[in-house]
């Protein structure tokens, strides 16, 4: 029997699941970061007052994977100006990959996005085989940051997901002046 796979939005009291995820997910499975690099980002910066401030924020939005009640995976989005969400992190546990897990993240979030008036998604990726799953679900690769933070690559990826950004976008500046 196939296990029974639960999608929810997360929310406050989600955070040390989420830290726990993040941190294991960064110190064991970044073989393209530095272990240094890797420890940084999974201890030090993703940590749970950065989860707690990313979602306390409204324009902001976790929404996790669940088996048995045990969060195997998320994305966070953070809605940004003019239409533009960025996927902060995209993580699925490593025994649970390659199931369709992060494909329906990304379909949810896309989801959420239009809901919400944002016509455009971007990300950053650090290995070759992301960008590929990236590129299967209509991501464009966009460039490169050679030697960014810590001094690791990271690919840009970006989707459209309407040609023309909604009216409301530009309503709430425009009616300010």
């Amino acid at each position: 029997m196939e296990e029974k796979i639960i999608y929810k939005k997360l929310n406050l009291k989600d955070v040390p699941e989420i830290y726990a995820l993040s941190s294991t997910v960064f110190v064991n499975d970044f073989p393209t970061y530095s272990p240094k690099t890797a420890k940084i980002y999974g201890i030090h910066i993703f940590n749970q007052a950065y989860y707690e401030k990313f979602l306390s924020k409204k324009k902001n939005l976790i929404i996790g994977t669940f088996v048995k009640k045990k969060l195997i995976g998320f994305i966070a989005l953070k809605s940004e100006e003019g239409g533009v969400v960025y996927i902060d992190i995209l993580f699925i546990s490593k025994d649970y990959r390659g199931k369709g897990i992060g494909s329906k993240l990304l379909e949810l979030g896309e989801k959420w996005a239009l809901e919400y008036k944002n016509h455009y998604l971007w990300l950053l990726t650090e290995t070759p085989s992301n960008i590929e799953f990236y590129k299967k679900r209509g991501f464009i690769h966009i460039g490169a940051h050679p030697k960014a933070w810590f001094g690791e690559k990271e690919n840009i990826m970006g989707k459209v997901l309407r040609d023309e950004p909604f009216p409301e976008v530009f309503r709430a500046y425009l009616s300010e002046h």
